[in-house]
C-alpha cells in the first residue's frame, strides 16, 4: 500500500543521500564545509524519531507494517550516526594531551634554602681535683696579696682593697675593715628599689611596703651571703692564653693554657662548626675566643674538663674526617 511505499522510498532517500554527503569534499563533494551533512542529519533524526512513534503504535497490532517500520527507524538512526562519526573532529584525547593544563599554567613552587642559624649548645664542665684545690689555695691566699690587713684583698679579685670600702651589695652598710669582713654575713638585697604609687619596696621582697624613705632604707636584707668590696665585672681584664689542639680518634681536643681557672665565672657552647668560649682566670682576668671550627662536630658529645694549668675541650667529630687545623678565630 501506499505506507509501505512512503517508507520505501523515504529509505532509499536516506541511503543515496548518506553516501553522497560522505564522499570526499563534504557538502555534494564540491568540497564545502559539511553544512549538507548536517541538515541531512537533522532530517535523517527527525524521521527515525517519527519511524519510532508510529512504529511504537503499529507494534501492538503485530503487523508486518510493524516490523518494517522498525527497520526503517534503525536504518535512519544509523545513518545519523554514520554523519556523526564522519563528520566529528579529531580525537580530543590527543587534544588534551597536548593542551596546557591548568596545574601546568599555575607558578610552580620553588625550592628556597633557608638559612638557619645553628643552635648552640652549653658544653657541661667537670673540674679536676688538682685544679680545683689550685683556686682554693689562690683564694685562701688572697690572691697573691702579702697578707697584711691594709692590702688584703677579696675573695674575688686581686689587689689591695682600701679600709672603709663599703660592701657593694644593695641594703648592706658595711665597710672593710681588714681580714675580720671578708668572714662576715652579708645581708642585702639582691633585687632593685621599686617606687610605685607612693609605696617603697624591693623587687626581692615584694611583701615589705613603706611610704617613708628612711624606712626604706632600713628594711633588713632577704639574702645572705660573703660582703663584696669590689666591682668584679668593672676589674675583668681582657687576656691572652696560649692555645694550641690535637687529634684523637674521632674527637678533636682544643687545649686553653691557664691558671687558676674560675669554672662558675667560665662558660663554654658549640654548634655544628663554631666553638665559643670565655675563660676566667688568675682572679680577675678573662680570655675569651670565638672560633669558626674546620669541621663538623656534634656539641652534644662535647665536653669541658678544667685541669692545672689548662682547659681541655674535648669535641666529637660529626664525620671523622682529619683536621689540619682547628679552624679561624673570628
Amino acid at each position: 500500500g501506499k505506507p509501505e511505499l512512503m517508507i520505501d522510498t523515504l529509505l532509499d532517500f536516506i541511503n543515496r543521500s548518506t553516501d553522497f554527503f560522505s564522499g570526499p569534499g563534504g557538502d555534494g563533494g564540491d568540497g564545502g564545509d559539511g553544512d549538507g551533512a548536517q541538515k541531512l542529519a537533522a532530517v535523517c533524526g527527525r524521521f527515525a524519531d517519527f519511524l519510532g512513534m508510529v512504529g511504537g503504535a503499529a507494534a501492538s497490532g503485530g503487523s508486518e507494517f510493524a516490523a518494517r517500520l522498525a527497520a526503517a527507524n534503525a536504518a535512519a538512526r544509523a545513518a545519523v550516526a554514520d554523519i556523526d562519526e564522519e563528520q566529528a573532529p579529531e580525537s580530543a584525547a590527543p587534544a588534551a594531551a597536548t593542551a596546557p593544563s591548568a596545574e601546568a599554567d599555575e607558578e610552580q613552587p620553588v625550592d628556597v634554602p633557608i638559612t638557619r642559624k645553628a643552635a648552640k649548645v652549653e658544653l657541661p664542665i667537670k673540674v679536676s681535683k688538682s685544679a680545683q684545690a689550685a683556686l682554693e689555695r689562690f683564694r685562701a691566699s688572697g690572691g697573691g696579696g702579702s697578707g697584711a690587713a691594709a692590702s688584703k684583698t677579696s675573695a674575688s679579685g686581686k689587689g689591695p682593697v682600701a679600709q672603709g670600702t663599703k660592701c657593694l651589695h644593695k641594703g648592706c652598710e658595711a665597710t672593710y675593715r681588714g681580714e675580720r669582713s671578708e668572714r662576715e654575713t652579708c645581708v642585702y638585697h639582691p633585687g632593685n628599689p621599686v617606687f610605685h604609687e607612693g609605696f617603697k619596696f624591693w623587687s626581692c621582697c615584694e611583701r615589705t611596703k613603706v611610704t617613708d624613705f628612711s624606712e626604706f632604707l632600713s628594711i633588713r636584707g632577704c639574702t645572705e651571703g660573703k660582703h663584696c668590696f669590689r666591682d668584679e665585672a668593672a676589674e675583668a681584664k681582657a687576656a691572652e692564653c696560649r692555645a694550641d689542639f690535637f687529634q684523637q680518634g674521632p674527637s678533636v681536643v682544643y687545649n686553653v693554657y691557664a691558671k687558676r681557672v674560675d669554672p662558675e665565672l667560665s662558660c663554654f657552647s658549640a654548634s655544628k662548626d663554631t666553638l665559643t668560649l670565655k675563660v676566667s682566670f688568675d682572679g680577675g682576668s678573662v680570655f675569651e675566643q670565638t672560633i669558626k671550627l674546620a669541621g663538623r662536630v656534634d656539641a652534644t658529645r662535647s665536653a669541658v674538663e678544667i685541669k692545672e694549668p689548662k682547659v681541655e675541650i674535648t669535641m666529637h667529630k660529626a664525620d671523622g674526617a682529619n683536621w689540619k687545623h682547628i679552624g679561624k678565630v673570628v
